[in-house]
């Protein structure tokens, strides 16, 4: 057994290779809780060196609650105690990541920030583009025990509510179409998002990924990754829900059932589509 820690390790293989420095330039586009946190984390041991001032020039991390303040201070409203839509905290973020692949030196970069078709064009024949999906009634189900249960104040919303008063809720119904807003690109208002032209866009868009994994099949996304990038990922989870086990755990009412799969409805036609190009690259991969 190695004495030298798997960090470590990875920083003087990458060392020796300048790998960090002379690899693909990546952005990740990581939804909210769809297990992009251990993704993000193995992907950057791909960049990491014994340099780790380095670090900092060759990765990059969008960070969306700071994002969120800064917004507020520019266009007077509180958006962390829920004033203001997020059209602007998004948008901002496409600006955002446009700047960091502009810089230079950046190699990796990553964050919650929505795909838009005119800064793909621009970085597209520079950066590779990954992103992973999770079921929907799952990453639903996660948000909310997430935002219910947890223990700091960092962040825009608070839920003390049933998860059928939930799912009832405006807020609630948002989380059915987070992959159509992400993917399809920023609306003028929540009810474009909710509609045939934006879930066509939004499965249009998906398909310009270079690699799109499922949560639920890391093994294919670690394979995909080896086999476009040369990268291998060691995914350890970093987050657990701060709910209760007994919450988390407890079977859901039919009535339950019902609601969330009607309110992820949106969703679940653009995560039908990357399941679809997942299964269809494991019968090529198996095949050739």
């Amino acid at each position: 057994m190695s004495l030298i820690p798997a960090s470590l390790f990875t920083r003087i293989r990458n060392s020796i290779t300048r790998r960090g420095s002379s690899g693909e330039k990546v952005f990740f586009m990581h939804l909210p809780k769809t297990g992009g946190t251990s993704i993000d984390a193995a992907l950057r041991a791909n960049y990491q060196s014994l340099n780790l001032r380095n670090d900092k020039i060759l990765m990059h991390r969008h960070d969306s609650i700071a994002a969120a303040k800064m917004v507020s201070v520019m266009h007077g409203y509180d958006y962390e105690r829920g004033e203001g839509d997020d059209s602007n905290v998004l948008r901002y973020g496409v600006e955002h990541l446009a700047y960091l692949m502009s810089l230079p030196r950046t190699r990796y970069i990553s964050g919650h920030m929505v795909f838009d078709k005119s800064m793909y064009d621009s970085f597209k024949n520079e950066f590779k583009f990954i992103t992973v999906l999770r079921d929907p009634v799952q990453r639903l189900l996660s948000f909310y025990y997430y935002i219910r249960y947890r223990n700091n104040n960092r962040g825009r919303f608070n839920i003390d509510t049933s998860l059928a008063e939930f799912l009832s809720s405006d807020l609630g119904k948002a989380q059915g179409f987070e992959y159509v807003k992400y993917y399809g690109g920023i609306k003028a208002n929540q009810e474009m998002y909710q509609t045939d032209e934006a879930v066509a866009s939004a499965i249009k868009n998906v398909d310009s990924f270079d690699v799109v994994g499922l949560l639920e099949n890391l093994g294919q996304l670690k394979s995909d990754i080896k086999r476009e990038f040369n990268m291998s990922l060691d995914i350890k989870y970093k987050k657990t829900s701060p709910a209760p086990k007994g919450s988390r755990e407890r079977e859901l009412s039919s009535e339950e059932r019902h609601m969330i799969k009607d309110v992820c409805k949106w969703d679940y036609q653009v995560y039908a589509h990357a399941r679809t190009m997942v299964q269809g690259r494991k019968v090529k991969s198996s095949c050739g």
